[in-house]
């Protein structure tokens, strides 16, 4: 990972990693409408993280005049030419440069302008080269300062609850299981390996910080409880755009902040740190069911009791899960099914929504008994696709799953119906 460096002067120098750069375009063949940069300003004792975002046209016909290399350079020779002296960058967050010419009408890529404060001109140290797009425009570009609404969210985390803490610094990644979600172990711990699910991870959402947040605290209401995944810990760091944070020598792993964390500072949710199941997803499981060894082995019984026990369990708590599917239930090595993704609020999946809910435009704001109807409709679809799997109880899950799945839901049993009705004599 390349990372590259200029100094404007003895005291600022600016740094950012090659491959960060950013574009969104109108469309192929037309120039970006919105080019953007994250960097790290750092004078002798401070540091910011900023990112600096061009947005609108630098032609009158929007036709694109370089590729994307140019485009590049050309952006990162302007954020060099920024006198960063003369602007009121902001402390503790992501400070957005938002630059664009005066009169542009190009609309707005995040409406939220009663934050956005405008400056007469761009402030520049030096013009950009003669060979850059910006170059013939410079006199033109104004800035609005504004905390960057595109920034990662870490949730505050409070030391004092009684969550098992791990510091961001002792992880060290073994390899990636999904986007945003990786098999680790824990420097100085012999747990052995851990699954980490990051708060800053590909195709960041705002909203992904709050499910994180939620899955937490959820899970810690689990702690103990058989066939529901299990929380090791909150992984937590000093916040990571802290700006007091400066040094010239920094690495990018340090930027992250590596230091140990000091109970004064701002501590933040970097991520949660769960036990490792290793015998893979309900989800394949079922795909090799068409085995026929396979599907004589697998304990399909036990699996299909444990989940309506581990869902039952989340509507004891007033917890609906709103994401029964095969992907969400894990297999341990003791070959016994784990309920994941307890967060309740992190999503849902069209082909796993109940018959009334298909119509529903947020279903995760139904109310908290209609939401539990949905996970009993699921969790019977889900028993159907097991009865169909095993060669043992099949007609006895097909029934119960059938009972479930009834389009009338207040016909649907309760989770602790389904827990009885499945129990192994």
């Amino acid at each position: 990972m390349a990372t590259a460096t200029r100094t404007l002067c003895q005291s600022w120098s600016i740094s950012w990693i090659r491959n960060t750069y950013h574009e969104n375009h109108w469309k192929p063949g037309e120039e970006p409408r919105r080019r953007r940069l994250p960097i790290i300003a750092r004078s002798p004792h401070l540091q910011w993280h900023i990112v600096v975002t061009f947005e609108g046209s630098l032609h009158s016909d929007r036709i694109s005049r370089a590729n994307i290399t140019q485009r590049r350079e050309d952006f990162e020779d302007l954020c060099s030419c920024l006198d960063f002296k003369n602007l009121e960058l902001l402390d503790d967050t992501v400070t957005e440069l938002l630059i664009k010419r005066k009169y542009d009408t190009t609309p707005p890529y995040y409406d939220e302008d009663d934050i956005v404060v405008p400056d007469l001109n761009l402030p520049l140290r030096k013009k950009p080269r003669a060979e850059s797009e910006y170059h013939s425009v410079f006199a033109d570009l104004q800035l609005y300062v504004r905390e960057d609404p595109f920034r990662v969210h870490f949730p505050p985390v409070d030391c004092t609850t009684g969550i098992p803490t791990v510091q961001y610094s002792k992880i060290t990644t073994i390899r990636e299981l999904s986007a945003g979600v990786h098999e680790v172990c824990i420097t100085g711990c012999d747990t052995g390996p851990c699954v980490f699910k990051e708060v800053d991870r590909p195709l960041y959402n705002p909203r992904d910080s709050a499910v994180l947040d939620q899955e937490l605290r959820n899970m810690e209401k689990f702690r103990g409880m058989k066939n529901v995944a299990q929380l090791i810990a909150a992984i937590v760091s000093s916040n990571p755009y802290q700006t007091s944070q400066a040094s010239e020598t920094n690495s990018q792993k340090e930027t992250e902040v590596t230091k140990t964390v000091d109970l004064h500072d701002s501590v933040v949710l970097r991520g949660i740190l769960l036990e490792y199941y290793s015998n893979g997803t309900l989800e394949e499981m079922l795909k090799n069911a068409q085995d026929a060894s396979l599907s004589v082995t697998r304990p399909w019984l036990k699996w299909a009791f444990q989940i309506a026990n581990a869902l039952a369990c989340l509507h004891g708590r007033g917890v609906a899960h709103m994401d029964i599917k095969p992907s969400n239930i894990l297999i341990s090595a003791s070959d016994d099914a784990v309920l994941a993704d307890v967060s309740g609020v992190g999503g849902v999946t069209r082909e796993w929504l109940a018959p009334e809910m298909l119509d529903v435009l947020d279903p995760l704001s139904e109310s908290m008994g209609s939401r539990m109807r949905n996970d009993i409709w699921a969790l019977g679809k889900l028993l159907i696709r097991i009865a169909n799997a095993s060669c043992i109880g099949k007609e006895q899950l097909n029934c119960i799953g059938v009972g479930a799945t009834m389009e009338n839901p207040s016909s649907r049993p309760s989770a602790q119906n389904l827990v009885s009705n499945l129990a192994v004599e």
